[in-house]
């Protein structure tokens, strides 16, 4: 008999404890998007477009995942829709300027602030969410983990996976593939002709597309030149840096490149840009900055000595 009542206190025990269990266990485990179960989600810097589920075609973002200070940014809803989160539990305060996003974890992040908020408890990262162009960009690694995902960085392919805790790391590879053709679509439609122009010139540079090298496009030939086209909403619409020593094969591409910006007055941008190299050859400690304004386009040259001595040419955006 009182083996008998053991047993019946246990079953009653396991009855009020196992739906708890379950519960817990689905949450940790099982993430729905519009009733569908979520099992892996694929983004890629620089492609406008995410897969869910291997999923193809993808859904397609108003902008593209980028990297900053070592980790990718998403769009706060586009990446909380992605991670099963629908529009009316991803909310903004304005006031605290604020993200909030309500799955299975409710999480809060502040622009600035390199916090992340998980049910009320607060947990420092090593980056803060950002403000860029109006719209609020969150890091992947951490709002992904909030909500009880695993994620993966692969370097080669430049995608973030992400998939339920607890389960083992799917298969991607098909997702992988799709978002590496669409980036080739998407670079060769959406790259601006300036740019296409550029490239042409400099041949042989190594070519960091948006996202990977700050916000537009830039050219880097190691110990000669770096060549930055902006595509943010600065003033700035072209930086180049000739280091120390510029060579004139160098020299004739910068000036193939002004033309473009300065069709009128190129040959009297060039003749300036001459001048501060050759007083920067003579002097390495010389050091100026020199505004000027030709063919309606503000734009400045600086003689600097740091870890990287040369001169830097910044040319404003027309009309600026």
């Amino acid at each position: 008999m009182k083996k008998f009542f053991v047993s019946v206190i246990a079953l009653a025990l396991l009855t009020v404890v196992l739906p708890y269990m379950k519960l817990a266990h689905a949450d940790q485990l099982k993430v729905y998007q519009n009733d569908k179960l979520i099992n892996s989600i694929v983004f890629k810097i620089n492609v406008p477009y995410y897969v869910v589920n291997g999923q193809m075609p993808g859904t397609k973002m108003d902008v593209a995942p980028f990297i900053q200070s070592d980790r990718t940014f998403i769009p706060v809803r586009f990446l909380g829709n992605a991670l099963g989160i629908s529009d009316n539990n991803i909310t903004w305060e304005q006031d605290s300027r604020t993200a909030i996003l309500k799955g299975n974890s409710n999480l809060r992040m502040t622009i600035g602030k390199a916090q992340v908020v998980i049910n009320g408890v607060v947990k420092d990262i090593d980056v803060a969410p950002m403000l860029k162009n109006d719209r609020t960009f969150l890091p992947a690694r951490y709002v992904a983990e909030g909500l009880n995902y695993q994620v993966d960085w692969d370097e080669a392919t430049q995608t973030v996976v992400c998939w339920p805790q607890g389960q083992s790391k799917p298969d991607v590879s098909a997702a992988v593939d799709y978002l590496k053709d669409t980036q080739q679509i998407v670079t060769s439609t959406d790259k601006p002709q300036i740019v296409k122009d550029i490239e042409s010139i400099l041949v042989g540079a190594t070519v960091y597309p948006p996202g990977k090298y700050r916000d537009g496009w830039a050219y880097i030939e190691k110990n000669k030149y770096q060549v930055h086209y902006v595509m943010d909403e600065s003033d700035t619409d072209l930086s180049i840096i000739l280091k120390q020593g510029t060579d004139e094969k160098v020299l004739t591409k910068v000036k193939e490149i002004l033309k473009l910006f300065f069709p009128e007055s190129y040959e009297n941008v060039f003749k300036l840009t001459q001048s501060e190299i050759k007083l920067k050859q003579t002097n390495n400690g010389y050091n100026s900055q020199k505004d000027y304004n030709f063919d309606n386009r503000g734009m400045c040259i600086n003689a600097f000595q740091n870890d990287i001595t040369g001169i830097y040419v910044v040319i404003n955006k027309e009309g600026r």
